[in-house]
């Protein structure tokens, strides 16, 4: 477990006793302090709706006449925002390269050695999207469009002579600049591309760099440079 899991866990519920992240907890220091923070912060909560508002002890006949449900119950739903954007603001956000990590953990075959890829299939999961030179692409071993951050992506996987490197091209996806990240086991980098962006995940990162600039180069419209 690392610890974006961890604090999204205990951010939905404070206070678990779960074996795992009681085990994670005795192991970071930064994730016991967040626990410690986030129980209190549940405590306070707890405490604020027990106590007692006196929306009518100075209000006057006029406002009496209204009945009284209504108005507690618009005082409590503003309470619940209160606290649901409090949590919003204190439960971390992941980043693109998170979530790029999380969705290979759901297909960890795509990574396995197989044979190419139809055109067929490979068009099929660029979903219309410009199809790259097959010479510049590389040979495609896995072709799927997977549906990512609330969109269907292209997500291929190439062998780089006998290593597997992912690709995901992310048209929905803006970096203003190359970001590399390691995760997992996974080096990547996220590169523009377009309006959009491409992620390179490999085991290997010493060709890393290359490959992400000829992927990103052979989706560039016809005619631009890089």
């Amino acid at each position: 477990m690392n610890c974006l899991e961890y604090r999204r866990q205990m951010a939905a519920e404070p206070r678990s006793e779960s074996a795992e992240l009681l085990a994670h907890a005795r192991s970071c220091a930064a994730c016991a302090e967040f626990t410690t923070q986030m129980r209190q912060f549940d405590q306070r909560i707890e405490a604020a709706l027990r106590i007692p508002v006196p929306l009518w002890s100075s209000i006057g006949s006029i406002t009496e006449r209204w009945p009284r449900a209504p108005l507690a119950l618009a005082a409590s739903l503003l309470l619940a925002v209160t606290v649901a954007a409090i949590l919003w603001m204190l439960v971390p956000r992941s980043s693109l390269a998170d979530d790029i990590v999380d969705h290979m953990k759901h297909e960890p075959y795509a990574m396995q050695a197989g044979g190419t890829v139809s055109a067929e299939a490979l068009a099929h999961a660029m979903g219309g999207k410009p199809m790259p030179a097959p010479a510049s692409l590389g040979r495609v071993t896995y072709a799927q469009s997977c549906w990512f951050r609330g969109n269907f992506v292209p997500h291929l996987v190439i062998d780089e002579g006998g290593e597997p490197v992912t690709v995901f091209l992310l048209a929905h996806e803006t970096v203003k600049e190359p970001v590399q990240f390691t995760e997992d086991g996974y080096t990547g980098v996220i590169v523009p591309a377009g309006e959009g962006a491409i992620a390179v995940l490999t085991w290997n990162e010493s060709q890393l760099a290359a490959i992400a600039k000829r992927i990103s180069q052979s989706m560039a419209p016809e005619g631009a440079t890089k």
